[in-house]
C-alpha cells in the first residue's frame, strides 16, 4: 500500500522505534544511552517517550541513575491477544508447530507475507535447543529465509519480480542468493519439492527448512519451518526434515479448508 507521506506522524514513529528497540533487547532491557543509539534519536527524546510508555504500562524501569534500564511489559502481548485469539491460522498453527517441534526436536515457526516481507507470528522452541535470535512480529527478508522462499515459490512470477524490484536481494551472509536469476531457479525447485532451504543464507551456521500452507481459496497463506545449527547435518538430513515440514504444512492446509488434491506449483 502506498503511504501518503503528508499524514505520517513523526512523534508516533519515534515511539514505535523505541518499542521495537526494546522488543529486540529481551528481558535485559536497555539503558537510555543504549536506546538512543539503537533508535537513532537524542537521549532527551528517548527519555520523554519512555516516561509516556511507562505511564501507560507498556514499559517498566528497573534500577536508578546510570544503571536504570527499561524493558517491555506484557501489556503489548495483551493488545495482540485480541487479534490472535480467534485467528484460525494461529490457533491451528500453534498445534501444528507443537507437533512439528515434538517430532524434530527443533525450533519451529509460522510466518506470513506482509507487503513482500516475512513476519513470524508463532514460534515453538525445541527442548534444549539453541535459542536463536528470531523475534515475532519483525519484518524479515524473504529471499534468504526458509519460510520466505517457501511462500515466494507459490506466488505468480510477476509478484515475485515486483517484490525483488522493491526490496532487492541484500546479502546477509556469503551464501545469500543475490541474483534474481538464481532465485527464480531455486524457487522452481522449491515448488517441485514442496519445501525450501535456508542453508546459512540469513545467519552463518544456521539452517532453516520451510514449507508453505494454503487457505481455503487455494492461495498461499504463509509457511512453517524448523531451524537449528547446521553443524553435523548433511543434505540427506535436510531433505528428511523437508518431508516432515511439508507433511505438517499439508496438515495445516487441510485444517484451514484448502483443497489438497494436488501439490501446489509456482503460478
Amino acid at each position: 500500500m502506498k503511504i501518503d507521506e503528508r499524514y505520517r506522524v513523526r512523534s508516533l514513529e519515534r515511539a514505535l522505534d523505541v518499542l521495537e528497540a526494546l522488543g529486540q533487547s529481551g528481558r535485559a532491557g536497555l539503558s537510555v544511552s543504549e536506546l538512543s543509539r539503537r533508535a537513532a534519536m537524542s537521549k532527551s527524546n528517548s527519555f520523554s517517550i519512555m516516561q509516556t510508555l511507562i505511564a501507560r504500562g507498556y514499559v517498566a524501569d528497573e534500577g536508578s541513575g546510570l544503571t536504570r534500564r527499561y524493558r517491555l511489559t506484557p501489556a503489548l502481548a495483551q493488545l495482540a491477544e485480541g487479534v490472535l485469539r480467534d485467528d484460525s491460522v494461529t490457533t491451528i498453527g500453534q498445534k501444528i508447530l507443537e507437533s512439528l517441534t515434538a517430532e524434530t526436536g527443533l525450533t519451529s515457526r509460522l510466518a506470513v507475507l506482509d507487503d513482500g516481507y516475512v513476519v513470524a507470528l508463532l514460534r515453538v522452541d525445541g527442548p534444549g535447543s539453541v535459542q536463536l535470535s528470531t523475534y515475532l512480529g519483525r519484518r524479515e527478508l524473504p529471499h534468504c529465509s526458509g519460510v520466505g522462499k517457501a511462500i515466494l515459490a507459490l506466488l505468480p512470477a510477476r509478484e515475485v519480480d515486483a517484490i525483488v524490484r522493491r526490496i532487492g536481494l541484500p546479502r546477509r551472509t556469503p551464501r545469500t542468493v543475490t541474483s534474481a536469476t538464481e532465485l527464480r531457479r531455486q524457487l522452481k525447485v522449491v515448488a517441485q519439492h514442496g519445501y525450501s532451504f535456508d542453508d546459512e543464507e540469513d545467519h552463518e551456521g544456521v539452517f532453516c527448512v520451510g514449507s508453505a500452507f494454503m487457505d481455503r481459496t487455494d492461495t498461499p497463506a504463509g509457511a512453517i519451518s524448523v531451524s537449528g545449527l547446521k553443524f553435523g547435518r548433511n543434505d540427506a538430513d535436510l531433505h528428511r526434515l523437508g518431508g516432515i515440514v511439508r507433511a505438517h504444512a499439508t496438515r495445516l492446509s487441510k485444517e484451514l479448508g484448502a483443497p489438497i488434491s494436488r501439490r501446489p506449483t509456482q503460478r
